[in-house]
């Protein structure tokens, strides 16, 4: 369950410009259009969330939003992921950042 995007943030939107990898498991494809306040990215660009989460699912502050819910996400417990410092584990998740 790997994706890789590119997306356009909007007052009110995330659009997904292009798109690599696993989007069917997202639920997103290119062309998507999220509500801005549905995202990681959004909350990240406001400085409400960090940018690295480790347990999007066990968060209080991301665990019912939407694309969390369909992605059925998960905390990352590969071999990489043990691999990092203390406090670094980390996912890349649809709306963390990568925009």
């Amino acid at each position: 369950m790997e994706v890789a995007y590119t997306t356009t943030v909007t007052p009110t939107a995330q659009i997904f410009d292009s798109l690599s990898g696993d989007g069917e498991s997202f639920g997103v494809e290119e062309g998507t259009v999220m509500d801005i306040e549905d995202t990681y990215c959004h909350r990240v660009l406001q400085e409400r969330l960090p940018s690295i989460m480790p347990d999007v699912r066990g968060d209080p502050r991301t665990a019912s939003l939407p694309i969390t819910v369909a992605a059925d996400v998960e905390e990352d417990r590969s071999e990489h992921a043990a691999e990092q410092p203390e406090g670094k584990h980390h996912r890349q998740l649809p709306g963390s950042g990568e925009n």
